[in-house]
Parts: structure tokens; sequence; C-alpha cells
């Protein structure tokens, strides 16, 4: 029972998604743990979209085969995609990813 009880405790923590922008750039949790940051300079622009399950196969932390990645929480249907120079992109599903753009835009 202790044994499920920690795994679900592990599980529920990584359920949570967040996101910060900054002046110089934007920082992306999955859970109290993971975390990718994006420098201002390394972001060619940021746009909101639907969440497609289909291009990572599934949720969480998964990567795509056309160079993208994903913090993506389950239920969450919009997502806010970080398009980088280097030609990769960064997804994670928000609940309000337009404010997310709109501040980053203001920066």
């Amino acid at each position: 029972a202790a044994n499920c009880a920690v795994v679900l405790a592990v599980l529920l923590a990584f359920r949570h998604v967040s996101v910060e922008v900054r002046d110089d750039g934007i920082s992306a949790w999955l859970g109290p743990i993971f975390r990718k940051n994006f420098a201002r300079s390394e972001i060619k622009n940021v746009q909101v979209e639907r969440y497609n399950w289909k291009e990572f196969g599934g949720w969480g932390w998964k990567w795509s085969m056309k160079g993208a990645s994903t913090f993506s929480a389950l239920g969450i249907a919009d997502c806010l995609r970080i398009n980088l120079n280097n030609g990769k992109s960064f997804v994670v599903t928000l609940h309000n990813p337009q404010a997310c753009k709109d501040a980053f835009d203001k920066a």
C-alpha cells in the first residue's frame, strides 16, 4: 500500500505544467522538477494552437520525430508552441496560452 501511495503522489505531482514569461525568455515546468529554459535570443516566435497528441504519441514529457518536444498535461487542449531559431520547437499545454503569448510579445 505504501508503494502505491508513493507512485500516486509522483504521478499527481507531474500532472501540473506551468510557464513563466520574463523579459529575458520563457521557462516551462513539468511538475516540481523538470524545467526547460529558453532565452529570448533563442526564440523565433511563439504561437497558440490546439495540442495534437498524435504529434508526440501522448501526454507528458515527449519528443516528436520532427524535432519538437513537449510538456503536456492530459485534459488540456490548448498549447503554446515556442518556435526556436534552430528549427526545433517546444510545446506546453496551458489553460490560457494566449495570455503567455501576449506577455511574451509585450516584453
